[in-house]
């Protein structure tokens, strides 16, 4: 399993690639955020494989 965080200001955007990246079976998004900082936080509490 590939663990994704999705990282943009617009949550259009990030809504719209949570949709796309779920219906693949071996990708998980187990993060978001808005902003760099918010990112850096998220990447240190779930240590994802992937962060876009």
């Amino acid at each position: 399993m590939i663990r994704v965080v999705i990282v943009d200001d617009e949550q259009l955007v990030r809504s719209g690639l949570q949709m796309i990246l779920s219906s693949a079976d071996d990708i998980e998004v187990v993060g978001e955020a808005s902003d760099g900082a918010g990112a850096a936080g998220v990447v240190r509490d779930v240590a994802p494989d992937v962060v876009l």
